[in-house]
């Protein structure tokens, strides 16, 4: 490998821990602006006094919902893609390594290294109530979120 591969590969890699730094970022902020929504959503409804008003909101409210989980599942596809890429240059600068500890550490998959094709698993709503992943607990928090919102709409219709 000459220079120039080995700076290119070092860039690939650390733009791709970028990425997912990002992704995390954007993870936390859509929850927070999601979050923020159904409350004024649900201010909004608690003050209103026509059905009509409340059962828009109600939708707006759910199809956001809808929207912010579609958003999240796509991040996590590529959240994956990029770790993958990252095990891959991995496996690249290390694998061949006759480095005794390198070979050691790569040997721990229980922590998070993989070297060689990681696979995707897709994410079905069955997934939420596994705590497996930090973002499965996002996905079941939108969803407690989403149906909260939903029956207070419906209490605040029926009255």
């Amino acid at each position: 490998m000459n220079e120039n591969e080995r700076n290119f590969l070092i860039s690939e890699f650390e733009t791709s821990w970028q990425m997912i730094l990002a992704f995390d970022k954007r993870r936390f902020l859509t929850i927070y602006s999601y979050t923020v929504l159904l409350i004024l959503l649900t201010t909004v409804i608690f003050f209103s006094k026509s059905n009509t008003l409340t059962i828009t909101l109600a939708i707006i409210g759910e199809v956001a919902g809808f929207t912010y989980v579609m958003i999240l599942k796509r991040e996590r596809d590529a959240n994956e893609r990029y770790r993958n890429k990252i095990n891959a240059l991995r496996k690249i600068f290390l694998a061949n390594s006759e480095n005794e500890g390198i070979q050691e550490y790569l040997s721990h998959s229980e922590y998070g290294i993989i070297v060689g094709g990681g696979q995707i698993v897709p994410f079905r709503f069955r997934d939420i109530f596994k705590f497996s992943k930090t973002l499965h607990a996002v996905y079941l928090l939108l969803f407690l979120e989403m149906i909260m919102f939903l029956v207070i709409a419906l209490a605040m219709i029926r009255n």
